[in-house]
């Protein structure tokens, strides 16, 4: 109706160079609708701009992580130095403090220690029970409280034997072997003490159960004589005789309960000069401190060893999450630009068909206006309605951008990869300077 309108009152005029206020009306109308999706074609650009920016910006992370994991490598290297050299020197001294002994000594072989103390024990007392055992029949023949009794005394005389040969031999035989004349002279005296005190506890001990066995005897005689029966008129004799008690043919378990006892003393006294440590005192005490010096030491350098690996482990798992966390940024930004991608192209579309809109509508609107008219139309009017300019390309600036990101990316990826094999360089250097340092 409007275009009716004007073309039967002739407007615009022929010689009009200018739009009609109804194309004017038509192109605000189509560009108040253009700002809202040019706004919104700029706030995805925009958003998406921030975004790479942010990524493509340069990053120091990395040489901040390396210089913290160098500077910790100086510091422990200096710690850890101080540490060896100490852990060394003790192992030195320990090491010197045996080979002065073994020259000291003349000792030429290793300290020969029992791999077992437990199976040393083990065997003195499996000694001690099987004397204990075997002498307990002889003992209960001369006492009244039968074999429980005669085996109590016989753990008792088994064990004393024992504890005197492990001392003889441990503190006596042992000190033989020692070059220094009063160690020797006190080592050989503790021998012949234990020798001497074992003997004669032994053949006491054999003695006394002679001596209540003929009692008992003598006893059962006296008994049978007032009974009027028949008795071994020797046995009232007695023997006051020791051989003759000791090597009695009637009574042979005196000599065997003497030699029991002798072996479990023999046996103990070999037992601790040799099944305990090494047949020369000291000498294992000080392979085992030698030895546990080494041990620590070695330790030590195994553990600062390790050490080192600590501030390069954690540089380098610093700067993985630190390209773990750009790349997954990146990718995020990969996917946030394809969906403006999408979004951006339906905008376009929507800009175009509005371009479209607007020339339809003021062509429809020509058309009108001249078949209404007598006059002629104005020269514009024969030529195509004007269009709103495209706008610019959107994501012009934003994919200038996502390949300076992707371009720090990768020099950061490079980067960490330099940082990472000097830091593992700097670490075997300091390792090197550490094990010349205790060398």
């Amino acid at each position: 109706r409007r275009a009716r309108a004007d073309g039967a009152a002739g407007k615009p005029p022929e010689d009009s160079a200018a739009p009609s206020a109804v194309e004017d009306d038509i192109a605000a109308a189509i560009e108040r609708e253009r700002a809202t999706l040019l706004r919104e074609r700029e706030a995805i650009s925009t958003a998406l701009e921030q975004g790479y920016r942010r990524l493509a910006a340069p990053v120091d992370e990395i040489d901040m992580h390396a210089a913290a994991a160098r500077l910790s490598l100086r510091q422990m290297e200096g710690r850890l130095r101080l540490s060896l050299k100490t852990a060394a020197a003790r192992a030195e001294e320990a090491a010197g403090d045996l080979d002065a002994f073994k020259r000291r000594e003349q000792v030429r072989w290793r300290a020969r220690t029992p791999d077992s103390l437990t199976m040393s024990t083990g065997m003195l007392v499996g000694l001690v029970a099987v004397e204990a055992i075997a002498s307990a029949p002889i003992f209960a023949n001369a006492m009244n409280g039968g074999l429980a009794q005669g085996y109590m005394a016989a753990v008792t005389l088994s064990a004393l034997n024992a504890s005197i040969g492990m001392i003889g031999g441990f503190f006596g035989i042992r000190y033989l072997q020692r070059r220094g004349r009063t160690l020797k002279v006190l080592g050989g005296l503790c021998t012949a003490a234990a020798v001497g005190f074992g003997l004669f506890f032994n053949v006491f001990a054999s003695l006394w159960r002679a001596r209540s066995v003929e009692a008992l005897e003598r006893a059962e005689a006296l008994r049978a004589m007032a009974k009027g029966k028949s008795f071994d008129a020797e046995i009232l004799a007695g023997q006051s005789d020791v051989l003759s008690l000791l090597f009695d043919t009637r009574h042979g378990e005196t000599f065997i309960l003497l030699t029991l006892g002798l072996i479990v003393l023999i046996g103990a006294l070999v037992k601790g000069a040799t099944g305990f440590d090494d047949p020369v005192p000291d000498h294992g005490a000080l392979t085992r401190a030698a030895e546990r010096e080494q041990d620590e030491f070695a330790d030590a350098h195994e553990d600062a060893i390790d050490a080192l690996d600590e501030p390069v482990t954690a540089a380098r798992g610093r700067i993985e999450a630190l390209l773990t966390e750009r790349r997954a940024a990146l990718s995020e930004m990969r996917t946030r630009y394809d969906d403006a991608e999408v979004k951006l192209h339906a905008l376009d579309n929507r800009l175009d068909d509005l371009a479209g809109a607007q020339a339809m509508l003021i062509e429809t609107y020509r058309i009108a206006n001249m078949a209404a008219r007598k006059s002629p139309p104005p020269a514009a009017f024969m030529a195509p309605p004007a269009r709103p300019a495209p706008p610019p390309d959107a994501l012009m600036r934003a994919g200038a951008l996502r390949t300076e990101a992707e371009a720090q990316l990768a020099a950061l990826a490079a980067a960490a990869k330099r940082e990472i094999e000097a830091l593992i360089v700097e670490r075997e250097a300091v390792e090197e300077r550490l094990r010349g340092s205790v060398a």
